[in-house]
């Protein structure tokens, strides 16, 4: 589980980020009020700033998701 979570982080490290968008303005209450990384933020082994990047790289793709509306898990 760790290699996994530390690959999510590797790949946070040098993919573009927005920060404009707050999870608290997402329209999907399940995923405004989820815990995203919860693991990695209990892990003294993982930064906290580049979790907050991988944190916020999975609340834009939320916004791409309730933007687009895919109609199927392919198009998803």
């Amino acid at each position: 589980m760790r290699l996994l979570l530390s690959l999510l982080l590797l790949s946070c490290t040098t993919a573009p980020v927005s920060n404009t968008q707050k999870q608290t303005d997402l329209s999907n209450a399940q995923m405004k009020n989820y815990s995203f990384l919860e693991c990695m933020y209990e892990d003294e082994y993982f930064p906290p700033q580049l979790v907050d990047k991988c944190k916020a790289v999975l609340v834009d793709l939320c916004f791409r998701i309730e933007k687009e509306q895919p109609q199927s898990v392919e198009a998803l």
